[in-house]
Order: structure tokens, then C-alpha cells, then sequence
């Protein structure tokens, strides 16, 4: 009787461990990557408008985002890909041109997008 309850106490750890394994790290990396996506649009969209400042503000506050919050993903996720985006939003930190901030906010448009991809908990990526 005793051992019944042991069980069943030790299933629902077993299960809510897990949920907690594969609900949270997927919230925390789509917070950080929507909070990336829009500094970069933001970037983006000053570059347009040829206000290089305000482009520039935005390239910094994105590296200072990628700089505090991405080293948490490599506990979850590939060092490498990781590593790659914490690269290009330091490297965007130092652009002066608008073509160079548009290259620059598409490269890391484009790293979230893969970062995304990793993390995308559906039947067609587990296939």
C-alpha cells in the first residue's frame, strides 16, 4: 500500500520534471528572441529612414540584450549557434553605415530565426 503512494509521488515528479525540461527553456528562448527580433526591426527601420543614430542605439541596446541573455541558451542549446549570434550582434555593435546596419540586422534576423528553428517543439520537428 505504502509503495503504491511511493510510486505514484515519484511519477508526478518524474512528470512535472520534465514538462518543466521542456516548457520553460522553449518560453525563455521565445521571450530573448522576440526581444532580439525587435530591436533588430527597430535597427532596421532607422537605417530606412536614414536616422543612422537612433540605428545605432538600437544595434547597442540588441548586443547589450544578446550579451545578458544568451549565454543562459547555451545550457539548453547548441554552444555553436549560440555563440554564432552572440558574434554578429557584438560585431553590429561597431557598424557606422546604413548599408552595413541593414546587412547587420538581417544576419541576426536571420541567426533568431535558426535559434527558433532549433528549439521548435512540433511533430514535423520531431520527424
Amino acid at each position: 500500500m505504502r509503495f503504491n503512494r511511493v510510486r505514484r509521488v515519484a511519477n508526478i515528479v518524474v512528470i512535472a520534471l520534465l514538462i518543466f525540461l521542456f516548457i520553460v527553456p522553449s518560453l525563455y528562448l521565445s521571450r530573448v528572441t522576440d526581444q532580439l527580433l525587435a530591436a533588430a526591426l527597430k535597427a532596421e527601420r532607422a537605417a530606412q529612414a536614414d536616422d543612422l543614430p537612433a540605428a545605432r542605439a538600437a544595434l547597442e541596446a540588441l548586443a547589450e540584450v544578446a550579451g545578458a541573455r544568451l549565454p543562459q541558451c547555451k545550457l539548453f542549446m547548441d554552444h555553436a549557434t549560440v555563440d554564432a549570434l552572440l558574434a554578429a550582434a557584438e560585431s553590429a555593435r561597431f557598424v557606422t553605415e546604413r548599408e552595413d546596419i541593414l546587412v547587420s540586422a538581417a544576419a541576426i534576423r536571420t541567426g533568431v530565426a535558426e535559434l527558433r528553428q532549433i528549439e521548435l517543439f512540433s511533430f514535423a520537428a520531431l520527424l
